[in-house]
């Protein structure tokens, strides 16, 4: 199983970009959980400008390398293209 983490710095508020990750889990068979959303922490100061973030789990890193070139991944990372500022990403296989 990999966990996949995004870290998001946006410039702003993204519109319909869950629903994009969404249709990626709805579509793709072997994404086990997505979760998609804003920094809630008491603590943003420790957040270094990451303000989003999305937290996958996948079957394997065979999923990974599908979900990478999906049509709805692209979609989303075309969408957030314009608003993003920086991205980190970080997996781990459990």
């Amino acid at each position: 199983m990999i966990k996949h983490v995004v870290l998001f710095k946006f410039k702003d508020t993204i519109q319909n970009i869950k629903e994009k990750f969404n249709n990626c889990k709805n579509n793709l068979d072997g994404i086990i959980d997505i979760e998609f959303g804003d920094n809630c922490s008491l603590k943003k100061h420790l957040n270094h400008g990451f303000n989003y973030g999305l937290f996958m789990t996948f079957k394997d890193n065979e999923v990974v390398k599908i979900y990478n070139d999906f049509e709805e991944h692209k979609k989303a990372q075309e969408i957030m293209k314009e608003y993003q500022e920086d991205l980190l990403v970080f997996d781990i296989e459990c």
